[in-house]
């Protein structure tokens, strides 16, 4: 699966309010199968080689506040969604992590960057 093809996997998945009000990203590293993930403070286990996506529901809140990741399976497509409190990152955004989409609410100060 190509980068266009997860952007628009990870797309096909957000809420209407999601499309509204948040902010997409997608970490564009690989996780290896069986690889062990950080999400919120624990570990999840990647199955299959994939992707992971992040979901900012509420961009203009600070710190701890609704977001979802998804771990997008290269080979089929699937996609598992994990609700969470917490971004990928605390103070440092990986160069990795790319913008797929900005809903139209939101102000661009609200967008982290690397």
């Amino acid at each position: 699966m190509i980068w266009d093809k997860v952007a628009e996997k990870a797309m096909a998945q957000l809420t209407a309010e999601e499309r509204r009000n948040g902010v997409l990203y997608v970490d564009q590293r690989e996780l290896a199968p069986n690889s062990m993930v950080s999400i919120d403070g624990s570990e999840v286990q990647v199955r299959r080689a994939s992707v992971m996506a992040f979901v900012d529901q509420e961009p203009r809140a600070n710190w701890g506040h609704a977001c979802r990741y998804m771990l997008i399976d290269l080979a089929s497509g699937g996609v598992t969604s994990i609700p969470a409190q917490f971004p990928p990152y605390l103070r440092h955004v990986p160069a990795e992590l790319h913008v797929v989409y900005k809903g139209e609410a939101v102000p661009d100060w609200t967008v982290a960057k690397p």
